[in-house]
């Protein structure tokens, strides 16, 4: 797929991270995928009004205040991912399994007596809990290959090394940026002017050359968020609720990209083969604020509003980078010191909507909406990080995402399944990759409620999901002005398996 000019910058954040920050890492923290327990996730995601669940907690925090008993929970998951690239007109594929703990909790509730038996008016009962819940999961693994008529990531190096004194490049100059370690390579070269490089393929003229290229790049990492959270019960009427938010980040992308010349019309085109292995690290913490509302203005029938803040990361960044080519038998690398930066993710507001049968289940629609314009780098004054903000400002927009689900009771047994639309963050100004980030999912679960021992009720449940999640992103692994790069188009399918346990106390 051809790359046009007028997106440049759009097609260079989607690739992978190679020496700075940009308007990728925004994305990376402000999107979330479906979370949350087993139940939650098997009707998906549709939880914002539906009440006594630690995972709806993390959707609408008035949740918690339907609670009238002490509980625990915790989940296991295993995720498998698989991505079918096409570059150049290509197809290959790969995958990941992957094992995780996305959620734990604790609610401790206390129903207020009056004359020994449950309030009903006033203050019913207050709720708290504390927990941790996985909101984003980075595992993914990307391979694609392709034969290049057109261009050489050669082209991109020298064109970003232009304008400075190749005598310079030597030392500090050169550490972790793969242009000049390209030059130190003899991959690019001065013409000219100590002051202009080019490629090989530019420096003999030669324009009819065809070059195997691969990448692989392997993601992990992930987005957890702990919750701190109470919730009020006026009523049986009206139910309140808030969190303080604390979330910590991991992503850890590595990344092969290689060249391989298979002909060219030049001999005096000494170029023969490259090869750039890219490491990066991000760690970091965050922390905001949930606030939500569940009014239940007759038996049946609920509705949700809830208001997340930005969240304030401080994230740091520690970049890895070896080079080799035919010229130089040797690797070149470096390794850098940390770099320190802070994002300011978009607000969400959720909305909610349930219609509940104590006898037959319930169906439940939640919708978001997030502004993707307003995240941001804060407190900054590199140039490369106000860009950066600028174009997220003239790419993104504001995104809805819908969230339908449904469970039905027999007995001591429920049957759930669920459908979840998270929209593109990207506007019209990116019509030709406008479908990059948006997914789809189905979903589908059970649950089993066991005997109570006691006369209280149910002290122990168990929950399985399964959740199929699909949609396409895009890979550039370079762009040079005025030639012709090209982008792989991945689709991706990912599978979630999860078991939530809990104990009613």
């Amino acid at each position: 797929m051809k790359i046009f000019s007028s997106i440049v910058i759009l097609v260079c954040i989607l690739s992978g991270k190679i020496g700075a920050q940009n308007e990728q890492d925004l994305l990376r923290y402000s999107q979330n995928n479906l979370f949350g327990t087993a139940r939650v996730q098997s009707l998906g995601g549709a939880f914002g009004s539906i009440g006594a669940d630690f995972g709806g907690i993390a959707i609408n925090p008035a949740n918690i205040a339907f609670f009238r008993r002490n509980e625990i929970t915790g989940s296991a998951a295993i995720t498998a991912y698989k991505n079918d690239s096409r570059y150049i007109g290509n197809n290959s594929s790969d995958s990941r399994t992957n094992f995780n703990i996305p959620q734990l909790g604790i609610v401790f509730s206390k129903v207020n007596q009056d004359l020994g038996k449950d309030a009903k008016h006033e203050i019913v009962s207050f709720s708290f809990a504390a927990g941790v819940t996985r909101i984003n999961d980075y595992q993914q693994n990307i391979n694609f290959i392709g034969n290049n008529t057109k261009s050489s990531i050669a082209d991109m190096f020298a064109q970003q090394l232009q304008g400075n004194n190749f005598n310079s490049i030597g030392n500090d100059f050169a550490i972790n940026f793969p242009p000049a370690m390209a030059w130190k390579m003899y991959l690019i070269d001065t013409i000219g002017s100590n002051n202009t490089y080019a490629s090989w393929f530019q420096k003999t003229n030669d324009s009819v050359f065809t070059i195997n290229q691969k990448q692989l790049s392997e993601n992990r990492g992930r987005l957890n968020e702990w919750n701190i959270s109470a919730g009020l019960n006026v009523g049986n009427t009206l139910y309140l609720g808030g969190s303080a938010i604390f979330q910590n980040a991991y992503f850890e992308s590595t990344s092969t990209f290689s060249e391989n010349v298979l002909s060219k019309s030049q001999l005096l085109n000494q170029y023969q083969s490259m090869e750039l292995k890219s490491n990066s690290i991000t760690s970091g913490f965050g922390i905001g604020g949930r606030f939500g509302v569940i009014f239940r203005p007759i038996e049946f029938a609920r509705i949700g509003l809830s208001y997340t803040t930005p969240i304030r990361l401080n994230l740091s960044d520690e970049y890895y980078y070896s080079m080799k080519s035919n010229f130089v038998s040797s690797n070149l690398s470096y390794s850098t010191t940390t770099f320190d930066y802070q994002i300011l993710t978009p607000a969400k507001i959720t909305a909610s909507v349930s219609l509940i049968s104590n006898r037959f289940g319930f169906i439940s629609i939640d919708y978001d909406v997030v502004n993707y314009k307003t995240a941001e780098f804060k407190k900054t004054t590199e140039l490369q990080l106000l860009n950066a903000n600028d174009a997220a400002k003239k790419y993104y927009t504001t995104a809805t995402n819908i969230r339908i689900g449904g469970e039905y009771r027999l007995k001591n047994m429920r049957f759930r399944g669920g459908y979840a639309m998270y929209g593109s963050p990207f506007n019209s100004n990116t019509s030709e990759i406008k479908e990059t980030l948006a997914s789809k999912n189905v979903t589908a679960g059970i649950g089993f409620i066991f005997p109570a021992v006691d006369k209280e009720g149910n002290d122990f449940f168990i929950d399985a999901a399964v959740v199929n999640s699909w949609g396409i992103t895009y890979t550039t692994p370079y762009v040079v002005s005025g030639k012709t790069t090209y982008t792989s188009k991945n689709e991706f399918d990912f599978m979630n398996f999860m078991i939530t346990a809990g104990y009613r106390f």
